[in-house]
């Protein structure tokens, strides 16, 4: 009888041993299925995420990283996701305001102001896209686990905040410089520009009160007097400048369309132009800022092709690669901003260029390599000491040489 009881006990205790073994190893097998259903979910995430549809990328990435909270490659593309939805959500909104306050502009003409476009304009660009509330961004971060790399985003946040409010400060004489330089440079381009013509008195005053109202910045008021100088002194030796005027002025006014318009009715109407490049230019820059981007590249690239001896060619290089990085083509736009460091070291556009690479490398996840970033805005600090660039690329390499490398 005691035999037969110590059995069974030495039986119900193999058995709950083999039990909780069943039970261990069932444990490990629904981890190993829920790491790669993880995994699984991440790649279907990466590929919405480069196609631009970030609303599934982060919901996808969200499910990832609920199976498994260690996945660091989906927790480092979320907390990137949520950054861009949150860039593109402050982007819209941007819009939204210019859109409204374009229209004010041309209800009021005489408060219109030009935005430069110049590496200034860039700068403030590139940092605004940067701009984060930190407060928001953490609330995000919550969402998810805290786990490898996700400490090291949120670092990343708070130095970018941090670093923007002391770029403020050095950005004011920086901008004053630029904007003396700006001048200083469209004062020298207006007087070769305009040489001294002969005509009536009458047509003379007619021509300088438009002229007038375009340094003005009066820029409705000016069409409507080129346009009216055009029908009453018809084959008038100002007829070129007044042309180019009124394309000028749609520029600035933002209508893109239809100062591309002009600009290339300028090219078939003055084929003697001295000016034809810089009209060419105009054109590209134009389908540019109008976001035709396509266009844009082969505009630049006629300028390039007929003008290859133009001063706008750096310029229109520089353009090109930017177009591209529109497109999201952060490959080819690589390439185009190097070639403006290669071929044109000396003009002002290699320092945005290299400025620009360091930028890609630095924040575009789909290329992004920290050693490389690190190189460019390295060559930003000794080769363009003079840069507006100089100072952002200092602190960036900086931030990633103590951070990343």
């Amino acid at each position: 009888m005691k035999k037969a009881a110590l059995s069974l006990v030495i039986l119900f205790a193999f058995a709950g041993s083999s039990f909780g073994q069943v039970l261990v190893e069932e444990g490990a097998t629904q981890k190993i299925i829920a790491r790669k259903e993880s995994k699984e979910l991440y790649r279907e995430a990466i590929l919405l995420y480069e196609e631009g549809n970030l609303d599934k990328a982060i919901l996808l990435l969200g499910k990832s990283l609920k199976l498994d909270p260690d996945n660091k490659k989906a927790g480092l593309l979320f907390i990137e996701a949520l950054l861009k939805k949150k860039e593109e959500t402050a982007k819209a909104k941007e819009e939204a305001l210019k859109a409204q306050e374009e229209a004010k502009v041309k209800v009021e003409e005489t408060k219109q102001e030009k935005k430069a476009d110049t590496a200034e304009e860039f700068l403030k660009e590139t940092l605004a896209k940067e701009r984060v509330d930190t407060e928001e961004i953490k609330a995000e971060i919550g969402i998810v686990k805290e786990g490898p790399g996700l400490k090291e985003v949120e670092q990343e946040i708070e130095g970018k905040v941090a670093m923007e409010e002391e770029l403020r400060k050095q950005q004011a004489e920086a901008l004053a410089l630029e904007e003396k330089k700006k001048k200083e440079e469209e004062a020298g381009k207006k007087e070769a520009a305009q040489p001294e013509i002969e005509a009536p008195k009458e047509e003379q005053d007619a021509y300088r009160l438009a002229m007038q109202l375009k340094e003005r910045k009066m820029y409705g008021e000016a069409i409507a007097h080129f346009q009216n100088f055009l029908k009453e002194f018809v084959g008038s030796a100002y007829e070129e400048e007044v042309s180019l005027s009124i394309a000028d002025c749609q520029f600035a006014l933002k209508e893109y369309d239809q100062a591309k318009s002009s600009y290339q009715n300028f090219l078939s109407d003055f084929e003697k132009s001295k000016q034809l490049d810089y009209v060419q230019y105009l054109i590209g820059k134009s389908s540019e800022k109008a976001k035709d981007y396509n266009q844009a590249v082969l505009d630049y690239l006629e300028l390039l092709n007929t003008y290859p001896q133009s001063k706008f060619v750096a310029d229109a290089q520089l353009g090109m690669a930017n177009s591209f990085r529109e497109k999201k083509d952060y490959r080819q736009a690589l390439i185009e901003y190097q070639k403006v460091v290669d071929l044109y070291p000396e003009n002002k556009a290699a320092a945005q260029a290299i400025f620009s690479i360091a930028d890609i490398y630095d924040h575009t996840f789909e290329v992004r390599d920290y050693k490389r970033a690190v190189l460019a805005y390295g060559k930003v600090v000794a080769d363009y000491p003079d840069s507006l660039f100089v100072e952002r690329a200092r602190q960036r390499k900086r931030y990633l040489e103590e951070n990343y490398l």
